[in-house]
């Protein structure tokens, strides 16, 4: 049986982690409760990951309207920005503020400034335009 706490920091610490279900529908969740999302099998707009239930709840028709009675444990979302621009708006729904690294067109690891708009939304600013992808975390 998982246990999870909170770190002084605010991140969530798990321990004894065992077998973790796949989310379903219509499900009635506990605090504490571990669920593995694969956001392209269940066509979520949540990330890929493991997620943890802060709120008990029966969960509702599809995980994206479950999205504030989670947190993300080890989630993680690739943003692609094809078009060059000074400002990337990224919507990753990872329910906190995570880690962003930034890559150019060329896979070169690059510095902007991150603004982080809500819990499931960031901006992405440069002083020129870029194109390239960021990895959400």
């Amino acid at each position: 049986m998982p246990h999870v706490s909170r770190t002084s920091s605010g991140q969530l610490l798990v321990t004894a982690v065992t077998k973790i279900p796949i989310w379903e529908e219509s499900h009635y969740y506990t605090i504490g409760e571990f669920v593995y999302i694969d956001s392209e099998s269940i066509d979520s707009s949540f990330s890929t990951g493991i997620f943890v239930c802060n709120q008990s709840h029966t969960s509702g028709s599809d995980f994206d309207t479950d999205i504030s009675k989670w947190d993300a444990i080890n989630g993680s979302y690739t943003h692609v920005q094809s078009t060059p621009s000074t400002s990337w708006s990224v919507s990753h729904n990872l329910n906190k503020k995570p880690s962003v690294t930034i890559y150019d067109a060329d896979n070169n690891e690059i510095e902007a400034e991150i603004e982080y708009i809500t819990d499931n939304s960031l901006s992405i600013n440069f002083n020129q335009s870029k194109s390239g992808f960021a990895y959400i975390m």
